[in-house]
Formats: C-alpha cells, sequence, structure tokens
C-alpha cells in the first residue's frame, strides 16, 4: 500500500470510529488503539506535506491561534424556546398548537433532554463541515468554526450523501467527569475551580486558541434540522434518524408520543432518568413532530411556536460526608453508600446517598470529610453529583474498596466486562434478608404479612436460608415470633399457600436472578411456558431472543447451572409451587397470526394503549419489539403511524391495520367482544 493511500485508509477509518464512539455509543477498539491510529496518520501527514487535507482528523488539535471572532448572519433566525413548568402549562401549550393549525385533535409530540449546554448553528454542504457560529442575538452570531473543529464528536465528512446544504442546531456540553478532570487541574495549579459545566462549555467555545480549546475535550449533540436541500423530511424524528445515520452524535432518549396525554403520563420517568444522565440536562424541550407544522404555527419574535421548554424542580443541598459504608443486596451486589450530615432536600431530611460502586467513587473522588452536592428528582434515592474539592480538609484518605463482604468476610469477585463487586456466598445473611424481601413482593410473589421484621427473625433465627424453607414454616413456632401471635401466623400461612399458584413471570422475577426484571421475566415465562424449560436454555438461545440481550442470557444460564439454584428449585417443587402458572402458551395462542413472531405496534390504536398492546401480542404467543428491522415479522399500524410503518413497507415487512388487529385478539379471547358491555 502507498503512503497515499494508507493514509486516505486511516482517515476512514478512524471516522469510522469517531462515528461509532459518539453517533452510535458503540466502540469497536480502545482508546488506546484509536491514539494509535491517529499517531500513525500524523506521522505519514507530517513526512508527506502533499497529504494535506483539512478534514483530516489530525487537522482537531487546534494549533493555530484565532484573531477575535467574524460576526456571521444566521440564514434561518436562532430563536429560542419558552419555558413552562407544569402539566397544566403543556396543556395550554397544546391548546394553541390545536388553535394554530386549526385542529380539533392535538399533533404528534417528540420529547428529548433539554442539555443544558451552549447553542450553537452548523452548516455542512456537500457533506462536509463549512462553519459553526454561536446563537448571539438570534440574527447574528460569532464564527467558532476553528474552535468547533476541535470537538471530535463534530464528524468534519458525513457518511452517505446527505443534502447539498445542511444547516443544523446543537449544543455544545461537558459532562460532569469532564468537570472534574478539569478542576482537579486547576487545583494542582493553585488556580479557582470552575463552577459547573455549562459555564465552561460557554467561556470554552470563546476561547482564542483552539489548542487549549481542544485540551478542554469539548462535546456536541444536534437536536434539529433547519435545511436540508432537496431530502424531503417529514418529521423531526426522522431529521434525527437521519442526522445518526450521517455520523453526527444526536441528542439521545428522544421519544415520540401521539397527543398530550401520552406524553404528560411520561413526565414522572423523567424525574428518575435525568440524575442518571452523565452530563447536566434542565429540563425536556418538547416539539411537534410533523416538520410542515413547523412553518404553519410559525415565531413570534422571540420564541418559536413549535415547541416549548418543560423545566423540573431539581433541588440541590450540600452537606458533608460522615462515612462510605456498604451495603450488599440480594444479587450479592457490594453498594458504596455515604453517610451524610443530615440535610433538607425536596421536603425530606436525607441522611445517606447511593454511590452505586467502586469505580463512581473513584470518578467522583468522594472521600469522607468532603462537602458534596446531592440532588433528588421525584422519589429517587439521593445522588451525589459534585464534590466541592475547594472545601476538602486536609488529610482525606481516598476510598478503597475492601477484598471481603463487609456481612460474611466472603472474597468479593468481579466480572470481566462487568462493573462492581459481588459476594458469592449465597449464605451471606445479608443476601438472604433482601433475597427474601424481594421474593415476598407485591410484584414478585406477593406475600402479604412477609415484612422487614419478621424476615429478620426468621434469618437470624436459621429458620429460613432461602425461599424455598418460607413454604415449610411452621404456624406455631411463628406464632411465638415477637410481633405476632395466632392470627398473624395463620394469615401468613394462607398467603404462602395462596402464592403457590402465582403466574410464572412472577416466580421468574422472585427467584431474583441477576438482571432480570419485571419485563424479562414476563418475557421469558410467556416464551417458555414453564420454568423448567426456561432453565434447561443454553445463553445462546436466550440470546436470540429481541428482548433478552448478553448480559440476562448469560445471568439465566448461570443461575442454571448452580448447585445451589438446583436444590432450590426442587425444595419449591417439593412443596407444590407452579412452574408452569399463567406463563403457558395457550392452544389458541398457539394457533393465533402472532406465534413466534417479532411484532412492532405504532400509531394509536382505539381502545389500546402501547403497553397493553404489548401484553397481548405476548399472551398470544408474539415478541413485542420497538424497532422495524429486516428481522421484524409484522407491524401493527393505528392511526398515526409514520417512519415506523414507511420503513416497514420499504422493507417489505407485512402489515396489519388497528381494526383487524382488535379482530384477531377478539377471536383469541383476549379482548371483550365488540359490542360486549363494560360495566
Amino acid at each position: 500500500m502507498d503512503t497515499r493511500d494508507e493514509a486516505l485508509r486511516l482517515r476512514a477509518e478512524i471516522r469510522r470510529h469517531d462515528r461509532l464512539y459518539y453517533a452510535l455509543a458503540d466502540p469497536e477498539i480502545s482508546d488506546r488503539e484509536y491514539d494509535a491510529l491517529l499517531v500513525r496518520l500524523r506521522a505519514l501527514e507530517r513526512a508527506n506535506p502533499t497529504l494535506d487535507d483539512p478534514d483530516s482528523p489530525t487537522r482537531r488539535i487546534g494549533d493555530a491561534l484565532t484573531e477575535g471572532f467574524q460576526t456571521l448572519r444566521h440564514r434561518v433566525p436562532m430563536l429560542s424556546i419558552a419555558n413552562t413548568y407544569s402539566s397544566d402549562e403543556l396543556a395550554e401549550f397544546d391548546r394553541r398548537v390545536r388553535e394554530g393549525l386549526g385542529r380539533e385533535e392535538g399533533p404528534a409530540y417528540f420529547v428529548e433532554p433539554k442539555i443544558d449546554g451552549v447553542a450553537i448553528g452548523l452548516t455542512y454542504e456537500d457533506g462536509r463541515f463549512q462553519l459553526a457560529a454561536t446563537r448571539g442575538n438570534g440574527e447574528e452570531g460569532d464564527d467558532i468554526s476553528a474552535n468547533a473543529r476541535t470537538m471530535r464528536s463534530l464528524p468534519l465528512v458525513l457518511e452517505g450523501a446527505p443534502a447539498s446544504r445542511l444547516e443544523l442546531r446543537g449544543e455544545v456540553y461537558l459532562t460532569r467527569d469532564d468537570l472534574l478532570r478539569l478542576n482537579l487541574e486547576r487545583i494542582e495549579e493553585g488556580l479557582a475551580p470552575f463552577a459547573n459545566p455549562r459555564n465552561l462549555a460557554a467561556g470554552t467555545l470563546k476561547m482564542l486558541d483552539p489548542s487549549a480549546v481542544a485540551h478542554r475535550g469539548l462535546r456536541l449533540f444536534i437536536h434539529g434540522v433547519i435545511e436540508a436541500d432537496g431530502l424531503g423530511l417529514e418529521t423531526h424524528g426522522d431529521a434525527l434518524a437521519a442526522c445518526r445515520a450521517w455520523g453526527l452524535p444526536v441528542v439521545p432518549l428522544g421519544e415520540r408520543h401521539e397527543g398530550i396525554a401520552s406524553l404528560q403520563a411520561s413526565l414522572g420517568r423523567w424525574n428518575e432518568r435525568w440524575a442518571e444522565l452523565p452530563y447536566d440536562i434542565d429540563g425536556l424541550v418538547i416539539k411537534v413532530d410533523d416538520l410542515r407544522d413547523w412553518s404553519r404555527l410559525g415565531a413570534t419574535s422571540k420564541d418559536v411556536r413549535w415547541a416549548i421548554a418543560y423545566k423540573f424542580k431539581i433541588e440541590v443541598a450540600e452537606t458533608e460526608v460522615l462515612a462510605i459504608k456498604l451495603q450488599v443486596g440480594r444479587t450479592g451486589r457490594v453498594t458504596p453508600v455515604a453517610s451524610l450530615a443530615p440535610a433538607e432536600l425536596g421536603g425530606t431530611t436525607i441522611r445517606r446517598a447511593s454511590l452505586h460502586n467502586e469505580e463512581e467513587v473513584a470518578r467522583l473522588d468522594v472521600r469522607v470529610g468532603d462537602r458534596v452536592q446531592v440532588v433528588k428528582g421525584g422519589e429517587i434515592i439521593p445522588k451525589i453529583v459534585r464534590v466541592v474539592l475547594e472545601g476538602r480538609p486536609e488529610g482525606a484518605l481516598s476510598f478503597e474498596m475492601p477484598i471481603g463482604c463487609p456481612v460474611c468476610g466472603a472474597t468479593l469477585e468481579h466480572y470481566e466486562g462487568v462493573v462492581g463487586s459481588w459476594c458469592e456466598n449465597v449464605r451471606c445473611s445479608a443476601q438472604m434478608r433482601s433475597a427474601i424481601e424481594h421474593f415476598a413482593a407485591r410484584r414478585a410473589m406477593d406475600i402479604g404479612g412477609l415484612g422487614k421484621a419478621l424476615v429478620e427473625q426468621l434469618v437470624r433465627r436459621g429458620w429460613v436460608n432461602d425461599v424455598g424453607d418460607l413454604y415449610r414454616l411452621d404456624a406455631e413456632r411463628i406464632a411465638a415470633l415477637e410481633r405476632m401471635g395466632e392470627r398473624s401466623a395463620a394469615n401468613l400461612m394462607e398467603e404462602l399457600e395462596a402464592s403457590k399458584e402465582r403466574p410464572l413471570e412472577r416466580l421468574v422475577f422472585g427467584l431474583g436472578i441477576r438482571h432480570v426484571g419485571r419485563t424479562a421475566a414476563r418475557v421469558l415465562a410467556h416464551r417458555f411456558g414453564d420454568l423448567d424449560t426456561l432453565l434447561g436454555q443454553e445463553a445462546a438461545t436466550l440470546e436470540e431472543i429481541d428482548e433478552i440481550g448478553p448480559a440476562i442470557a448469560e445471568s439465566v444460564a448461570r443461575f442454571a447451572s448452580r448447585e445451589t439454584s438446583r436444590l432450590l428449585i426442587e425444595k419449591l417443587r417439593s412443596v407444590s409451587v407452579d412452574f408452569g402458572g399463567a406463563g403457558k402458551a395457550s392452544a389458541a395462542s398457539v394457533a393465533s397470526p402472532f406465534h413466534g413472531k417479532r411484532v412492532v405496534v405504532t400509531g394509536t390504536i382505539d381502545g389500546i394503549g402501547r403497553e397493553e398492546a404489548k401484553e397481548l401480542i405476548l399472551r398470544a404467543g408474539g415478541r413485542p419489539t420497538s424497532s422495524v428491522s429486516a428481522k421484524t415479522d409484522l407491524v401493527v399500524h393505528g392511526d398515526g403511524a409514520g417512519s415506523k410503518l414507511a420503513k416497514a413497507r420499504e422493507l417489505g415487512v407485512a402489515t396489519m391495520a388497528g381494526a383487524a388487529f382488535r379482530k384477531e385478539l377478539r377471536g383469541l379471547g383476549l379482548i371483550p367482544p365488540e359490542n360486549a358491555s363494560t360495566d
């Protein structure tokens, strides 16, 4: 291979890895291997000046100073988005949209996290990056193209053949890890730490030295296509999908909702999701999905009328870490937990916060004595998001994970590719208590009366060593325990007997197999019909199921292979716990048109919600999935079906209208006859 061909190959390979890492979050190589490719390409270019290319990946280091910033006029003004703070205000926004469109029914909406960063506009011509500009006053902004080129998440050349001219909108941001890394450097140099990621990103974009910008490590998400010559994009969701295909990093976790009611019902989930993100968000952006409606609705002099920002309240408390303790869960996972000086947050007094695992402790560099910032969204456990490094006491020691379980002393295990530590001693009392409480929970085997205090007594006395022992308890002995009595003992015996008939999916969930949540338990129960068949499957077979990934498949197979698991299963069998339950496929489901098929539901089906439709497909022997591909067998479509239906037709996938879907379900006896009373 000659030098030019090798340089071209290296550039293509590096761009491919940039796309895998930033746009698809699916890297194939390590950072060291990636750096080796860059080093080789840089060496070739330096030795051969004729290979110079302004769009080469090596040109991101920013080795030329910028003499001030030129002013650019935006072809399309960069307007702002109005804010709202309640579900009622969202309903008012929907009313204005319907009024503006002259429709009784509201449109579909697209919801995505509102990244707390800096807005920029980007322009590509013939697939090559041309310029980037700040929002400025909305009409004009600063030309920050040189600084934008330093962002590795910004592809300088797009994949495929996009429009001759593309104008995009995006958000430049830094993660909390980025802030921590840079602040540690600042403190070592005797400088004041930066306050927050957003201000740091904004200041970095306006630096005159691109090499300093490159060191900061700015990141980018694209959240809108403003102009795309001749591509005929119809929805915002389609536009983001196109951007992703071109190799652009698209704002994640976007959701399409058919109407305002579905959108409002989803808001609670975000209270739990936002705190788990590695970057700050300050709300949600809600957009009308149909791009044609954007021009129909227009804008005021300041704000667009087709979008609104929903701001949720994020309270932050600052307090002190008194200790870092270890907690052992039902799967044996050992979790560091910070004990905190009492602080008020969200109307409650917080005294502890989960640190998840030793890597999270190291990432935050939390130490006993540190001042920390803690957040809480909805009802989730408080989370430490930042250490106030400038307040760290002298002599504070880094946290070190012990080698033994804090409860039983067994050596902690670590698994390749999995973050965390596990105690694999099934007789560890902490695990036993948690496993029994999980088994008895309402969403599992629903054993009323088996609370934490009673479980503690049963384990401490050695009467119960696993969930199978529950069914061998004696009412007379139970009645003699603290806070029990004959009546309570008799009620517990009745609850235990009733639990033997629970559906298979509850039993599978209740067994506490690592990574198997309620959804996976339901899929596995409906797919295999009985516990023995399920536990007889190899990991490779389980992994073929769309909803079951490799982690779940390997975990189920590992559980089934253990001697302790086999003894437990036989113990449950001996006391007549139902291993088939409601999970067995009926003759009707076997004969149904959905049996064994991968089915996608899109659009609104009269009288059947999206989650209910998935449950009905499972009961009919089908395999509900969320995305359309060549492996999809059937797409069920209702009102407002969009890109998924179009893709199904493009791929030649069979389709079924909502009315026909309802008719099939009625024929299987899964929903009432059309004229049946619902009283």
